[in-house]
């Protein structure tokens, strides 16, 4: 079983994720994206980064079908940092002195 998660930031920024749940309860996510009652006693949750593409890894399929096969919920969803870049400041790159 799947569901697919929509998630609003304190910012108001929406943030898109899905759940593998092993059982019918898994289904009931609340808004904070937390699953309200346990499909499973075990949950793995997988965040992107920065530099990752969310819609178009098929990898996290497999992932999310292998562990509920075996009785694991599996989370794959982004981070508030999923549209940017990294900012890395003032960085001085003259390495002579």
């Amino acid at each position: 079983m799947t569901k697919e998660l929509k998630i609003e930031t304190r910012r108001g920024t929406l943030l898109d994720g899905v759940l593998f749940g092993t059982g019918d309860k898994a289904d009931t996510v609340k808004s904070s994206g937390i699953a309200a009652s346990r499909g499973s006693d075990t949950v793995l949750i997988c965040i992107t980064g920065i530099h990752g593409n969310f819609y178009s890894n098929p990898f996290y399929y497999n992932i999310g079908n292998t562990l509920t096969a075996d009785g694991i919920d599996f989370i794959y969803a982004q981070t508030n940092d999923a549209f940017g870049t990294a900012w890395s400041g003032k960085v001085n790159r003259n390495t002579q002195s």
